[in-house]
């Protein structure tokens, strides 16, 4: 039986702060306690004001930088389980930017929501090789 992982881009323009804010809050609404932080604190208001203070030191416009993209396998059936995998995932882009991850558990398969911060921390350059890479995430 052949298992399979997935990952689902879900990039959408998000207007303004608020509706950072509101995604954010969406990869933590089931509040299970199962959410994680790479370059940025794990509760997801405290996330949204540091990824809003990144984009405002370099003078990036936010709704513009965020990525919105989530995984998840047929073969994970534990929340712990998922949240550690999620974390590995998380670090292939830990150099220089920011994750917020959330778990979910309410649909038919475990997932987890990446909100990513396209904007390093470091440099203020902008994150370019998503999709390109999005296929190594997976091998």
């Amino acid at each position: 039986m052949h298992s399979l992982n997935y990952v689902i881009c879900l990039n959408n323009y998000y207007r303004d702060d608020a509706s950072i804010r509101t995604l954010l809050n969406y990869a933590d609404k089931l509040h299970l306690g199962l959410t994680t932080g790479i370059n940025c604190s794990a509760n997801a208001t405290a996330a949204c004001h540091e990824f809003l203070l990144v984009n405002s030191y370099y003078n990036k416009e936010p709704a513009r930088y965020i990525r919105h993209f989530a995984f998840t396998s047929d073969t994970i059936k534990d929340e712990q389980e998922l949240l550690r995998i999620a974390y590995q995932i998380g670090l292939f882009f830990v150099n220089d930017f920011q994750v917020f991850i959330g778990i979910h558990n309410d649909t038919k398969y475990l997932h987890a929501h990446f909100i990513m911060n396209t904007v390093s921390f470091r440099t203020g350059k902008i994150y370019d090789g998503y999709y390109t890479e999005k296929e190594q995430l997976l091998s």
